[in-house]
This record gives structure tokens, sequence and C-alpha cells, in this order.
């Protein structure tokens, strides 16, 4: 019993992977979301290579007010972004490369903030691979080392409790990162500067999700 409900919920995921948005239609969105989306354009970017449709992104957007300092190379870069709302990543098990002893295990290990002395070893391989690199300029050498250290320190997650069966929110991208009956869906909620109007979004949005394929 349990095995076919296992199935029957995999299923759901990866049958919708080429249609996120059936998954989470406009109207579900408008049911909890109930600012101004008179202007939102729906885009669905379709990933060219069939097996990788777990990376197609569904979203609507349009403009907002709200700026993001980003830090690039060193220098802090102001830049306008724009309200999100949709599906990225549905059906995907990335996560599993962890290789730990339950998917549960392997999830948490995956999104999880790496420690410092883990970032410097991790920095320390990445930059013995970028000085063999004969054909690459020491300017080019420097600026890959440079934006590897960016994102790295941007990345962080906070994990969330009652969603699926492990949920993260990855700060920055505002996306909520669920797992559920070993693949995982995210959710794009990006439409406050406040992070926990964005999260609870997100999770009200999530659990349509759910709903559709409990």
């Amino acid at each position: 019993m349990f095995f076919s409900a296992h199935i029957q919920a995999q299923n759901c995921l990866l049958t919708h992977q080429d249609k996120y948005d059936q998954l989470l239609p406009l109207a579900t969105i408008q049911k909890h979301y109930k600012g101004d989306m008179s202007k939102a354009k729906k885009e669905y970017r379709v990933n060219k290579t069939p097996k990788y449709r777990n990376h197609d992104t569904y979203a609507y957007s349009w403009s907002s007010d709200r700026t993001r300092t980003m830090k690039l190379m060193g220098k802090d870069m102001t830049v306008p972004v724009s309200n999100r709302i949709g599906l990225t990543w549905v059906g995907d098990d990335m996560f599993k490369i962890a290789k730990k002893k339950s998917e549960l295990e392997s999830f948490r290990h995956f999104y999880r903030n790496l420690t410092q002395k883990e970032l410097d070893e991790a920095f320390g391989q990445a930059e013995k691979q970028v000085q063999n690199k004969t054909n690459a300029t020491k300017e080019q050498k420097a600026a890959g080392m440079g934006i590897a250290k960016d994102m790295a320190a941007a990345t962080k997650f906070e994990n969330v409790a009652g969603v699926g069966e492990a949920a993260v929110w990855e700060l920055g991208d505002n996306e909520l990162i669920v797992l559920f009956k070993g693949y995982t869906f995210q959710v794009i909620a990006d439409v406050s500067k406040d992070k926990d109007t964005n999260l609870e979004l997100a999770k009200k949005l999530a659990a349509e999700v759910l709903a559709k394929c409990k």
C-alpha cells in the first residue's frame, strides 16, 4: 500500500514536468497572493534537452520598486528586482548525489550551509584547477575565483518545518525547496523585501502542489 502511494506521488510530479502551469495555475496563485498582477507576464523556460525537463522554470513576473545589492568580484552592484511567483525544478533528484542512508539525510546534507573549513577546502581545490588552466589569463583566473567565492557566500539555506518531508528556504533567490517522495520541487515567491512575507506565500503555494500529489 505504501509502495503504491509512493509511486503515485512520484508520478504526479514527473507527469507535470511539461506542464508546471497546471500544477500551480494562476487562479491558485491569486488565491494566496492578493497583490496587483495585472501587468504580470507568464514566462515558461523549457530546457532544450528532454532528459532535463525537471529543470524548466514557470513563473509570472512583473516590475517592482525593489532593488538588490550584489557583491561581484569585491564590488557592490545595485540591480532592479522583478516580482516573481512560480515553480522551477519540479521532479528533481540532484540531492541524491550526497548518497546518504536515506533521501531525507541526502536532502539535509545537500541543502545546507557549508562550514568555513569546508568552504576553504573547496576553494583550495577550485584554485588549483583554475591555476592549471594554461590557456586562461591571470585576470581570467582571478575573475573565476572571485565569482565562485561571491556565489558561495550568497548561498544560504534555512530549514522550514511543516512542508513536505523536508524543506529549506533559499535566501537571495527567495525559493522554497521541498522534498516529497524522492523528488523535489521549488516554489518561487519573490514579491517583497520582507523574507517572512515571501516565505509564507511560498509555503501556501507548496501546500497547493502537495495537495495535488498526495
